[in-house]
């Protein structure tokens, strides 16, 4: 600089402020009546994260005061799914914030919810899986089904249902032994009236009251009755593989 107008220092200011921190600011200049330097706010209760402040916003604290830590929560939730709320929000009232991941969960119809996980699940608007054997029910899975008014199929060689298929049938199951010979050659296992199926081909312990349901899986009776024993309200589903049966005679 010209003679008596030295240059400006370029360098921060090391002078000490009133904190003990250094002063931030640019050599020459009046210090800094703000220390920008960051330092603990205190932990809420449950909070790990450590939140820092300003230094010269901690002065104006009082007592046990602590700031707000806005880390996100981080935690895993009931449902399996990662809290995205901040992490004072969480501490101070002591639940998470509503999860927005896809629920997924399996509604009564069989089929998995498509709403939001911390959401109360919506009426199902998939195609309703039951059936009857005049066809498949038209209306949405949320809707209540129509009842067919065909004629009930359900019948054998000694009994037969006389009501419509809507109704509850009034055939009770024939205890008879089927007696058709099955493709393979062997002597059909099931009862008279129900889906055949071949005890030898199918590799089953034989045993009293077996019956083979629409997903072609082998059941006995107690395994039907023990599924309907269960506490959760759903639509009949296989013991064995899980799949929803949406009919079966």
């Amino acid at each position: 600089g010209h003679c008596g107008n030295p240059p400006s220092c370029t360098q921060h200011c090391v002078k000490p402020l009133s904190c003990k921190h250094s002063c931030k600011k640019q050599c020459g200049t009046p210090c800094t009546t703000k220390c920008e330097e960051l330092v603990s706010a205190g932990s809420m209760k449950g909070c790990s994260h450590g939140a820092q402040i300003p230094c010269f916003l901690s002065q104006k604290m009082e007592g046990n005061e602590v700031m707000p830590c806005h880390q996100k929560c981080g935690k895993t939730q009931a449902c399996g799914h990662i809290c995205q709320g901040t992490c004072s929000a969480c501490s101070s009232i002591g639940l998470h914030a509503p999860c927005n991941e896809p629920c997924m969960r399996k509604l009564v119809c069989g089929h998995p919810c498509l709403g939001v996980c911390g959401a109360f699940c919506p009426p199902c608007k998939q195609k309703c899986p039951l059936s009857c054997p005049h066809g498949p029910c038209k209306t949405k899975c949320g809707e209540e089904c129509r009842p067919c008014k065909e004629k009930c199929s359900w019948k054998c060689d000694h009994k037969k249902c006389t009501k419509k298929c809507g109704s509850k049938c009034n055939k009770i199951p024939c205890e008879e032994q089927c007696v058709k010979l099955l493709e393979c050659r062997h002597k059909c296992g099931a009862f008279c009236g129900d889906l055949c199926f071949c005890v030898i081909c199918s590799n089953i312990t034989p045993g009293p009251s077996m019956v083979r349901l629409e997903c072609k899986c082998i059941v006995s009776l107690d395994q039907v009755k023990n599924m309907n024993l269960t506490e959760f309200v759903s639509i009949f589903q296989c013991p064995i593989c899980s799949q929803t049966i949406g009919y079966n005679p």
